[in-house]
């Protein structure tokens, strides 16, 4: 598993619980803006430098323990079911209560299965906060933002760790595949052996 595994199988675990909602990455093409959008960003990444090593199929993979900041922020209409016929009534802001919904989904079983598959922890780092203040009130928009830690174990191989753990080289956007590095193993990787006749 590498970072970007890791931050497409949360998306679609997010995309899964608001299936009706837009989700989507900061940084990338947002939504129109329809409500309710629940923006994803990741940050802060820390990767161990003592990898735990396992020989598998004659190769070495290094799982290397990693931790980032995921942060969800949701942005909603609110609840606008409970206006009287002839009155005017401001929606209700339901962004608190909708977003810990899903700290609850993620806490769940089905959340843990999931996530224990693709060998991560998550751990709520902040509690539910709403930041509707932060936005322009005049739009009756209401948004509540949390953020978790994620946890767990990159996997690569090979000399320079530029494979992934099933040997396939890992895609690096910015120019680096290893070739440009000088491989000095230090010892022999091959043997011939002959059998001496007594």
């Amino acid at each position: 598993m590498t970072v970007e595994t890791v931050m497409q199988y949360l998306d679609h675990l997010i995309e899964a619980y608001f299936h009706e909602g837009n989700v989507y990455r900061a940084g990338r093409d947002m939504p129109a803006k329809k409500n309710p959008r629940i923006m994803l960003s990741y940050r802060s990444l820390q990767t161990s430098w003592s990898p735990v090593s396992m020989i598998r199929d004659g190769r070495t993979e290094d799982f290397y323990p990693f931790r980032m900041t995921m942060e969800i922020r949701l942005s909603t209409d609110g609840n606008i079911s409970g206006s009287r016929p002839g009155m005017f009534s401001p929606a209700v802001n339901t962004a608190l209560s909708d977003l810990n919904m899903l700290v609850l989904y993620l806490g769940s079983e089905d959340a843990r299965t999931k996530n224990v598959e693709q060998n991560i922890s998550l751990t709520q780092l902040s509690p539910v906060m709403d930041i509707t203040a932060i936005n322009d009130a005049s739009q009756n928009e209401y948004m509540a933002m949390t953020e978790y830690t994620v946890t767990g174990y990159l996997d690569v191989s090979g000399w320079a760790g530029m494979r992934d753990g099933a040997g396939e080289p890992v895609r690096n956007y910015s120019g680096a595949d290893g070739n440009g590095l000088d491989r000095d193993t230090g010892y022999y990787e091959t043997v011939e052996m002959e059998e001496k006749g007594e």
